[in-house]
């Protein structure tokens, strides 16, 4: 499975955060975005998206930028998902015709799939990841 961009890029973005920042030391959009290559309007949404779900919050002024706003023991990757693309967590693929067994089986496993998905992302959390980041360099991590 191909996971989209922006949740990659979102995931990229909370742990940036979740590692660097606090609210007396926010995060610069540039920073993040120039670490990992992510154009900044994009990212720009992203934070947005991330900031309407209570992920993250931002500060004003020269010395702003975004800071992790929730414990990162109570963030899942099934959070930032379902904050930034929940289509890719629906059950129901509308493209399986369920006129035929097959169409119905394939439709049955397509949710079954989708359900293991969602509960093997809502049982990472951040802070299992930063965890596992630790002797690492950077902040290299492939999810």
């Amino acid at each position: 499975m191909r996971l989209p961009q922006k949740i990659v890029y979102a995931c990229k973005a909370i742990l940036f955060l979740s590692k660097l920042s606090d609210r007396q030391k926010p995060v610069k959009i540039e920073k993040i975005a120039e670490y990992y290559g992510i154009p900044k309007k994009y990212l720009i949404h992203i934070l947005i998206r991330l900031k309407n779900a209570g992920f993250v919050q931002s500060a004003r002024g020269i010395s702003g930028g975004y800071f992790i706003d929730k414990d990162p023991t109570r963030i899942t990757l099934g959070d930032i998902v379902k904050s930034v693309d929940e289509a890719i967590l629906a059950e129901t693929d509308t493209r399986l015709d369920e006129k035929d067994a097959i169409g119905m089986m394939l439709k049955f496993l397509s949710n079954e799939m989708t359900r293991d998905l969602k509960q093997k992302l809502d049982s990472i959390t951040i802070d299992k990841i930063l965890e596992n980041l630790k002797g690492e360099k950077g902040l290299v991590y492939h999810i």
